[in-house]
């Protein structure tokens, strides 16, 4: 007997009438069967699809999908609640061949979830009443039940933690509440282990509030850990006042919290960040902004106060006082004290290329040298940062002297069916209906097409070129009450959602 013929027998065995139409075992079970007539030996069985998990494709093969959602990795297939599928990989594509759809009836045995509320007429209940009111033939180990609770008149969601039915509560789990876990540094700096470590842990995870703890014990920052299908990786945000480098030194405690982030390798992918089961180096987040002042502190010149409390000195003893300990010194190319005979505050530069130790090599301003030149680079210098910064707030000019700036186009309410124009942000208020078409572009620039809308109590009907890539493959659905902002550049479309 092949693993087909098992197959068979199997279904024949579990699926069966019950006579009280809570499932229509007769017609499933001649869907499965002849299901496993129809793809033969020619198709391996590879048991349930996880959503979350690249699916064996080297052969044709077929998958069991039970759990509602969009399987990505599966062609995109989507499986709504209630439907039970096959998704099928015929060497070409995907197939979704629907077993059970949302108007089956399932025995009461097969029931892992339950409305107690809409079995007795929409009431409210706490949680001790809301179990006592679980049928009989529902009371099992691992059953999930929502109701409306009565403190809050909001829809509720425990699940029964013994692998058999209890009636006390605190047998019973709230799946809204925040799921808190902990690890310590030690474990962070080897985590994870393997890639298997790694998925297992995120999927075990994924609503969890990762908590970090150090050597004692106490809390020393949060994690944040997800997955990014599209590069193949394991990503870590780890928020702290630890000075993170290649690891975490827990004897540097910075004065408020930083942001550092890693990447970790799922598989190995061409266009992946890094190999498979390696970590990328640690990288603090930090704005662009501050990027680029990073970036041109090394040319920046240090003034030190030899003077910090008015008291009088020389520039000699200024000179010992820094001498070889001080961490920035070869920025010093100037020096500001109070004159021991004068009793005024004096500004000395060093003359020479760089720092210096010797009192001849400084000079003190307007008393000769090259000050003059010191002063025009600086001037030079400062228009530079100035010329930079003007970049940054505008975008750089393009080749026609453009500004770089999104023209704003208000439309209002009006114009409602219209083509956009390209390098102009298009806003419209709350507008029951939007058809946009991408109107010509701009020869020989990059094109960016934008626009802005409302969406009142009734969601707006959205519709855009059919041409069009969304971002990852996730098309952003349009909700009531809401306000989205979308760009689209190269014919790939970036939409988000705000609060009105």
């Amino acid at each position: 007997m092949n693993k087909y013929d098992a197959l068979k027998n199997a279904v024949k065995n579990v699926i069966k009438n019950n006579g009280r139409q809570e499932i229509t075992g007769d017609i499933l079970q001649n869907i499965l069967v002849r299901f496993v007539d129809t793809f033969g030996s020619d198709y391996n069985i590879k048991g349930l699809a996880d959503a979350n998990q690249m699916p064996d494709t080297s052969a044709k093969c077929i998958y069991f999908a039970t759990e509602s959602g969009n399987y990505r990795n599966y062609g995109g297939l989507e499986l709504h609640k209630g439907e039970v599928a096959m998704l099928v990989f015929d060497g070409g594509g995907w197939n979704k061949v629907l077993l059970v759809d949302t108007s089956g009836f399932v025995s009461s045995e097969y029931v892992t979830e339950i409305n107690v509320s809409e079995l007795n007429a929409d009431s409210s209940f706490e949680l001790a009443a809301a179990i006592a009111k679980v049928p009989q033939t529902y009371k099992k180990g691992g059953l999930t039940i929502k109701f409306i609770e009565k403190s809050s008149n909001e829809y509720v969601m425990y699940y029964n933690k013994n692998g058999s039915w209890s009636s006390d509560v605190n047998d019973w789990v709230n799946l809204q509440s925040t799921k808190k876990t902990t690890m310590t540094i030690e474990e962070l700096k080897t985590f994870p282990s393997s890639v298997e470590d790694a998925v297992k842990f995120l999927k075990n995870n994924k609503d969890a509030s990762i908590i970090v703890l150090n050597k004692y014990g106490r809390a020393v920052g949060t994690l944040s850990i997800y997955g990014n299908l599209s590069s193949y990786t394991f990503i870590e945000v780890f928020e702290t006042q630890l000075k993170v480098k290649s690891g975490y030194n827990s004897s540097e405690i910075n004065g408020s919290p930083r942001k550092y982030w890693r990447y970790y390798g799922l598989d190995n992918y061409g266009g992946g960040v890094v190999n498979r089961g390696e970590w990328s180096e640690w990288s603090e987040m930090v704005s662009k902004p501050f990027e680029i002042l990073q970036s041109r502190l090394d040319s920046v010149v240090d003034v030190y106060n030899g003077s910090t409390i008015g008291s009088v000195t020389t520039i000699g003893r200024v000179l010992r006082e820094i001498g070889d300990s001080y961490a920035f010194k070869n920025k010093i190319m100037l020096i500001s004290l109070v004159d021991e005979v004068t009793r005024k505050r004096t500004l000395y530069y060093c003359n020479a290329d760089t720092f210096s130790n010797n009192e001849s090599d400084w000079v003190e301003v307007g008393k000769g040298g090259n000050f003059d030149e010191l002063v025009n680079d600086a001037k030079r210098k400062i228009q530079e940062a100035v010329d930079h910064a003007k970049t940054i707030q505008k975008g750089e000019k393009g080749d026609k002297g453009d500004t770089g700036w999104l023209r704003l186009v208000n439309h209002g309410t009006a114009d409602t069916t219209f083509a956009l124009t390209p390098n102009a942000m298009h806003v419209w208020g709350q507008v029951a209906q939007l058809r946009l078409t991408l109107g010509a572009a701009v020869p020989n620039i990059v094109n960016e097409y934008a626009f802005e809308f409302q969406s009142p109590a009734t969601p707006t009907n959205l519709s855009l070129p059919a041409t069009l890539k969304w971002l990852n493959g996730y098309v952003t659905p349009v909700r009531a009450n809401k306000r989205y902002q979308a760009s689209i550049v190269n014919n790939i479309i970036i939409m988000g959602e705000v609060e009105l």
